[in-house]
Parts: structure tokens; sequence; C-alpha cells
């Protein structure tokens, strides 16, 4: 009789172990469950693997027209973008300090890697603003509650109710840009001490495929925006600027800066490929397309409707110096009506080198050559830069 009662006790322990197990397993299905759908992440989607991805880092100066190029691979379902991160740096590091470079590698390879921390940095591009605006995966669920579409052009219809108000976690943005097949980021060299190219390629890691996309645009177009929105000296004082020798010094010092970085792309060609601003300007879709196709990336048909959406302008259009809306015969030849005589005379004399180099054709002082817009003022293939540039340099 014990003996039975035994047995009968034993077997009562094992179905409940058997019970407790299955209660577990549909616990942990349902706690699943209630992940994927808090955070909106398929867990049948495999992680893309650093071998498999591609990671891109767009640089320019100032008013070169990244921002258009950044918003081409914003657009992009593929990539995970991230809008000018190092101007968050700047702003909770000081630019001068030692601790700025430091802490601009580390950003950069949290965005690279996916490897996002709960700092600072994360807090502040949580805060609603331009960058975040400009970065579909943070405007994007699970952060907002918006369609691809909205979310891929959110900047120009901002609405920050359909977001949250809390910080962004590093876990769950992390998880986020790991879903992602590629990755990308825009930096200006304004942001960098040194400004040198081969700072970024060296930076990227040895398991990751990376591409530097250096854009560039003529002198004469980038400095004359930038001296408009007071970059070059302040406004006010633009005048006296040009009589004493300051506006002539911050020119020679972009000029020596896309120099140096026009003898990084010689150095790393595989790394950093050039872009001219004009170019794509002037055929957005075919040059993309080129570009894609070089970076083995395939060309969504979602960025090429992004570009035909903000290319095809129909009748006259008031652009902000931030807009997107381009206008390709504006864009490449509008600074040839309003630039001033002397600060033309200033760019095309401490830029001659680098106007060469690119492919840009000099006025020389002709009003005639200046103002005819049926003239180009670019070549339609630039030179070869290797040879010109070693050429120039002896």
């Amino acid at each position: 009789m014990r003996r039975k009662t035994r047995i009968t006790f034993l077997l009562f322990l094992l179905t409940m172990e058997i019970l407790l197990f299955f209660y577990i397993q549909t616990s942990i299905v349902k706690l699943n469950s209630w992940s994927t759908l808090r955070y909106n992440i398929s867990p049948t989607t495999k992680p893309t693997t650093n071998s498999q991805r591609t990671r891109v880092i767009i640089v320019a100066h100032g008013r070169s027209g990244s921002s258009f190029l950044a918003a081409i691979f914003n657009s992009h379902p593929d990539f995970f973008f991230i809008f000018e991160p190092l101007n968050i740096v700047q702003r909770l590091v000081d630019r001068l300090s030692k601790d700025y470079l430091y802490k601009a590698e580390h950003v950069v390879n949290s965005i690279l890697n996916c490897n996002f921390t709960d700092d600072a940095f994360l807090q502040e591009l949580s805060r609603y603003s331009i960058h975040r605006a400009s970065s579909r995966p943070l405007v994007s669920p699970p952060f907002c509650k918006t369609q691809y579409r909205r979310a891929s052009d959110f900047l120009s219809r901002a609405n920050w109710k359909l977001c949250g108000n809390g910080t962004i976690l590093a876990s769950v943005l992390n998880e986020l840009c790991g879903k992602h097949r590629h990755i990308a980021t825009k930096i200006l060299l304004e942001r960098i001490e040194p400004a040198d190219l081969t700072w970024l390629v060296d930076n990227n890691g040895s398991s990751s495929v990376n591409y530097v996309l250096y854009l560039v645009r003529d002198p004469r177009a980038m400095l004359h925006s930038r001296s408009r929105m007071g970059w070059v000296v302040p406004n006010e004082r633009f005048k006296q600027g040009l009589q004493n020798g300051e506006v002539d010094d911050k020119v020679r010092k972009v000029c020596d800066t896309m120099e140096l970085n026009l003898g990084a792309v010689l150095l790393e060609p595989q790394n950093i490929k050039l872009i001219r601003y004009e170019e794509l300007a002037a055929n957005p879709e075919a040059i993309v397309r080129d570009l894609f196709n070089e970076l083995r990336i395939s060309t969504s048909t979602d960025v090429l409707q992004w570009i035909h959406n903000k290319t095809h302008v129909h009748g006259p259009v008031k652009i902000s110096p931030l807009s997107l809306m381009r206008q390709a015969n504006v864009s490449i030849n509008g600074w040839r009506a309003k630039i001033d005589r002397q600060y033309l005379q200033i760019i095309e004399t401490r830029c001659a080198r680098v106007l060469k180099y690119l492919g840009y054709i000099p006025t020389q002082g002709s009003q005639g050559i200046l103002h005819n817009l049926s003239r180009p003022l670019y070549l339609k293939k630039m030179r070869d830069l290797k040879e010109t540039y070693q050429w120039l340099a002896l």
C-alpha cells in the first residue's frame, strides 16, 4: 500500500513538472509576441551580418548640396540613416577640447556598428529637431506612428504628435538598426578636425565595407551660399572683410581643405568616391543609379519616386536655404547673377587649382561669361584627377 502511494505521488510530481514546462513555454511565446508588437520588429527577419552590410558616410563642406544627397539615402528603405550626428556632438562637447575627436569617433562607430548607448548623445538625438526629422528610422515605428512615405519625407511635413515624448532607448534603436541591410550617415567637414577624409576610412572597423562619398560643389557657388548664411564672416562685416583680408583668409582655408581631400581621394580610390553636385543636380536619377550600382546597392523605386517629387517643380517656387526641392538650373547657376565681383575674384584666385582639378571653368573677370547662363561653367566630364592632381602638385 505504501509503495503504491509513493508511485502515485511520483506520477503526480511528473505530471506537475510537465504542466509547468508547457506553461513556461506558452508564457515565453506570449511575451515574445507582446515584444514584437510593442516594438514592431519582425522576429522572422534575420539581422544583416557585417560582411553583407554596406556602410556609407556622406561628407561635404556646408552648402554643397549634401542634404539633398543625404535625403536620397534616407529615402532608401534598406538604409538605416542618421543625419549630421556630429552637429549634436559639437553641441555637447567643446570642439577645441581633447575629448571632441574621441566622442566624434565613438558616435560614428556607434552608428556604423549599431552600437548605441543610453547617453547624452542619444538623449539629444531624441529631441524634436531637424536632425531627427531628417533621419527616417527615428521618425518611424516604433518611435512614431508613421508609414514609410511619411517617415521618409518627415522634414517637409513634420507632425511631432505622431511621436512619443520619451528618450529613444539604445537597445531598441540597436535592434532596429540591425534589421536594416545598409547604414549611412552624413557629416560636414567643418565638424572634423583635422578635415582629413582618410580618418573616416580608417575609423570604419575591420569587418565593415565602408564608402566615403565626397560631395564637391563649384567653390564659387558653395562659398557664395555660405556668405549669404553668414558662414564666411558675419553679414554685417562682409564688406569690411573683403577689404581687410578676412574673407580672403577664409576662402583660402576652405579651398586648401578641398585640395587636401582630393589627395585623399587619390590615396583611397576604392573607398572614397568623388561626386560633383552639378552632375547630381542636372541628372539625379542617372547619377544615383550609377552610384548605387558602383556601391552594389539596389536602386529602390521609392528612391526614384522621391527624386521625381523633389526635382519636378512646376512654376516659380520660393525655396528656402534648407529646402530639399531642386530646380537644376537654379541650383547650378543661381549664384552667377548675385555674387559680389570682388568676392568672385578672391575665390577664383585662391581656389584656382581646385577649380581646375574638378573641371570648373573660371570667368577670369568676364561679366559676359559669368552672366551667359547658356554657357555652363563646368566641364561635362571631369578630367582624370590622378593625372591632373599629381602634375600640378609637382
